[in-house]
């Protein structure tokens, strides 16, 4: 059965789907955006006019580092991945190590979502043993289920510095994280891709990092 055609939906709209398969479960199949510019250009305006020699970007796995390479293209900078692999399919995973060279870097570790904290947890565990300094976390989708309890178990990691969307309601994160968090909006872009869609325009241009002062609010924050 077709989803949309169950619910009587003609067009599909996805904002950074965890499995990239997911778009093929509807028809026609589900048109894509990614939040990925909007959090990029964020981190590009942090660390703007600073040394970045020895700062990187760290991927939560190697699927993430193809999928979401735009990060270190639009930031210039050299990237590294998380070696891992989830048996069982939870929060779980195995993490065997950090593939590329860390030691005595700066770190930006991205993901695209962030459940129970646990995944986070294990990749902090590793780079610290990899000796690096991660100094920002950044993720698209603030799962965070179980809170407050994934919340503790992120903050309990010492990353000084979270950076996500407000792709699910995030009022319940400052509560708990005050401050060490930026939440940035994702509404005038899926409104724009509604718009495109609707007059049947291209949603590439939408990657554009140069655009997005057309269609991206400032950072919305408790700072």
């Amino acid at each position: 059965m077709i989803i949309n055609h169950a619910y009587g939906i003609r067009r599909v709209l996805l904002l950074d789907p965890h499995d990239e398969h997911t778009a093929g479960f509807f028809e026609p199949m589900a048109e894509v955006v990614s939040a990925l510019p909007i959090l990029s250009h964020h981190l590009q305006s942090i660390y703007k006019g600073q040394d970045t020699s020895d700062l990187m970007v760290v991927y939560g796995d190697a699927g993430e580092a193809t999928r979401h390479d735009g990060y270190a293209r639009t930031l210039l900078l050299p990237t590294a991945y998380m070696d891992k692999h989830r048996e069982h399919h939870d929060d779980h995973p195995q993490v065997y190590g950090v593939v590329g060279q860390v030691q005595h870097r700066r770190v930006i570790l991205v993901d695209d979502e962030v459940a129970s904290g646990s995944t986070i947890r294990e990749d902090m565990e590793a780079l610290r043993k990899a000796e690096a300094n991660v100094e920002c976390l950044a993720f698209i989708h603030p799962v965070c289920r179980k809170h407050p309890k994934a919340i503790q178990t992120i903050l309990a990691t010492g990353i000084p510095r979270f950076v996500c969307t407000n792709s699910i309601p995030t009022s319940h994160l400052f509560e708990y994280a005050g401050d060490k968090l930026t939440v940035l909006s994702v509404g005038r872009l899926l409104g724009e891709s509604v718009a495109r869609i609707a007059m049947r325009g291209s949603l590439t241009a939408l990657e554009d990092v140069s655009g997005l002062q057309a269609y991206t609010p400032a950072p919305h924050s408790t700072s």
